[in-house]
């Protein structure tokens, strides 16, 4: 699907969205294996100045073959209130069927 978005419009960005901070790292990895350049907010409270240079990063880089197409955030520490308004995909990474997180990931 990567590629046919960013054939459609090179200069498009997607926030993924994950339910929680262990899955964050799968996708992560799984993004890495397959070329996939992603930014990853920071998850410790006392690095918010990381977090923040991390969706200025997002919002403000120019889109080109070495730019991050992806910003992944956790639902468990999302950038909240963050203005990611440079993002024109949205997708939620969620395991429908799992009761928990241990069935899930």
């Amino acid at each position: 699907r990567r590629q046919k978005i960013k054939q459609e419009d090179p200069s498009a960005k997607a926030i993924v969205f994950v339910q929680w901070a262990s899955l964050e790292d799968r996708v992560a990895e799984a993004m890495g294996t397959h070329g996939i350049a992603c930014l990853r907010v920071p998850r410790r409270s006392n690095e918010a100045r990381n977090a923040a240079a991390v969706l200025r990063q997002f919002q403000d880089e120019a889109p080109d073959s070495s730019a991050a197409f992806v910003l992944l955030l956790s639902l468990e520490k999302a950038a909240s209130g963050a203005n990611l308004s440079s993002a024109n995909h949205v997708l939620f990474v969620h395991p429908m069927n799992a009761e928990g997180i241990s069935e899930a990931v």
